[in-house]
C-alpha cells in the first residue's frame, strides 16, 4: 500500500466520523425541537377534533342516533362536549328568564315581547312565540 492511500484513508474515515457526528447532532436537535412543539400540535389537534365533535352532535340532535352518539363522545372526551352541545338551549333558557322577569316589570315592552317570541320560535315552541307574537302586534300593529 502506497503511503498516498493510507492518508486518503485516513482522510475519509476522519471525514465520515465527522458527517456522522453532525447528522447524529442535527437529528438529536431535531427531536428536541419537535419535542418541544409536537406537545402544542398535538392538543390543538384533540381540541380541534372536539369541536367538530360538538358541531356533529349539535347537527344530529333531531335524529334518534343522537343519544348513543352524546354517550360515546361523552365517555370519550368527558362532560365538556355535552355542555357545549347544548349550550346554545342553555343560553336562550337564560335569556327568555330573563326578559320574562324584564317583562314583569314592563309588561306593555313590544320590544320584550316581540324578542321572547323569536326566542321562543328558535327553541321551537311555535305556541308560545304565537302568543307573544300576537301581545307585541297589540301593543304596536306595525309588526310583522
Amino acid at each position: 500500500m502506497s503511503p498516498t492511500y493510507k492518508t486518503n484513508k485516513k482522510r475519509v474515515k476522519k471525514i465520515i466520523g465527522i458527517t456522522t457526528t453532525l447528522v447524529v447532532s442535527l437529528v438529536l436537535i431535531a427531536n428536541i425541537i419537535l419535542s418541544q412543539t409536537i406537545p402544542e400540535l398535538y392538543f390543538r389537534f384533540i381540541n380541534e377534533e372536539r369541536d367538530v365533535v360538538v358541531s356533529y352532535l349539535t347537527s344530529i340532535k333531531p335524529l334518534p342516533i343522537f343519544h348513543q352518539e352524546l354517550i360515546r363522545f361523552k365517555n370519550k372526551y368527558g362532560g365538556g362536549v355535552e355542555k357545549k352541545v347544548f349550550s346554545v338551549e342553555e343560553a336562550r333558557k337564560k335569556q327568555i328568564t330573563k326578559m320574562e322577569e324584564a317583562l314583569q316589570k314592563n309588561p306593555q315592552s313590544r320590544d320584550l315581547l316581540y324578542g321572547l317570541a323569536a326566542l321562543y320560535g328558535n327553541e321551537g315552541n311555535s305556541t308560545r312565540a304565537e302568543e307573544y307574537l300576537k301581545q307585541a302586534k297589540e301593543i304596536d300593529p306595525t309588526l310583522k
